[in-house]
């Protein structure tokens, strides 16, 4: 039998890789969604629950309808304005799918190496690694690199 200590390590590593990958929520731009996303979020749990993984658009909406089910109290233009908070600071983003203006906000790209993505995908098809996106003349494969946790590909 594994002794309290160890199970309690293991699920710190755990915790540790989940926010990792998440955002911390003190980090969040403030304003009025900042302010929205922890009153309607935090009235139920904590917002590090919430943010505690990048999730796309949909995902983001799937998230927000499941809460209404369970009681969260928000209008729908409040989960409109929260599912694209979310998804510009807390977001990932489809390389093969999304428009110039999604790979600009989620990526924090230029409008011109946003627009070069997509022509690129248009001209040599999807994108199948973080190695592939780099390839894409005016990027900076450091900075996609640094990003790699926000970009899915089609499927995923």
């Amino acid at each position: 039998m594994k002794s309290p200590a160890f199970a309690l390590s293991v699920a710190a590593l755990a915790g540790a890789l989940c926010a990792a990958q998440g955002v911390d929520p003190s980090t969040l731009p403030p304003g009025e969604e900042r302010e929205l996303l922890f009153r309607v979020c935090g009235d139920c749990h904590e917002v590090e629950n919430a943010t505690v993984e990048r999730r796309t658009p949909a995902e983001w909406r799937s998230v927000a309808d499941d809460m209404l089910r369970r009681g969260a109290q928000a209008t729908e233009d409040e989960i409109k304005t929260l599912v694209r908070y979310l998804s510009l600071h807390v977001g990932r983003v489809n390389v093969n799918l999304a428009s110039a203006e999604d790979l600009k906000a989620v990526l924090d790209l230029s409008k011109e190496q946003a627009d070069a993505i997509v022509a690129f995908r248009t001209g040599h098809g999807e994108f199948h690694a973080i190695d592939d996106v780099k390839k894409v003349p005016g990027i900076d494969g450091h900075a996609i690199e640094e990003r790699k946790d926000r970009i899915v590909f089609s499927g995923q």
